[in-house]
């Protein structure tokens, strides 16, 4: 069993699930490629169904939006630790076949 969408739809629901949740997708930077006038495909956060690129490669994984490259847990002064606080928001992850199987294998070795 399926759904089908409109992009009127889809953008509805983005705009709905957005109040809870950040949205992220493969999305085109423009210009921002290797190259003059290219463009780079990457994982980011996403606000319209038109932003979202399926048809492409992405330049990087999908993991810089799951396993952050660098990320504060603590704070440290002369006499306290403190924890920083944790995402207030939820994250919703459109994700190509492939990526998801790689999802999938990662749950396997943690």
């Amino acid at each position: 069993m399926g759904y089908r969408l409109t992009t009127e739809n889809l953008n509805d629901l983005l705009k709905e699930w957005k109040k809870e949740y950040l949205i992220y997708a493969p999305k085109r930077l423009k210009d921002k490629g290797a190259f003059s006038d290219t463009d780079r495909i990457r994982y980011g956060e996403v606000e319209t169904a038109e932003e979202i690129v399926f048809d492409f490669k992405s330049d990087y994984s999908f993991k810089e939006v799951l396993l952050p490259i660098s990320q504060t847990l603590f704070f440290f002064t002369e006499e306290n630790i403190k924890e920083a606080e944790a995402p207030k928001k939820g994250a919703i992850i459109f994700l190509r076949s492939c990526d998801l199987h790689a999802v999938k294998r990662l749950d396997e070795m943690y």
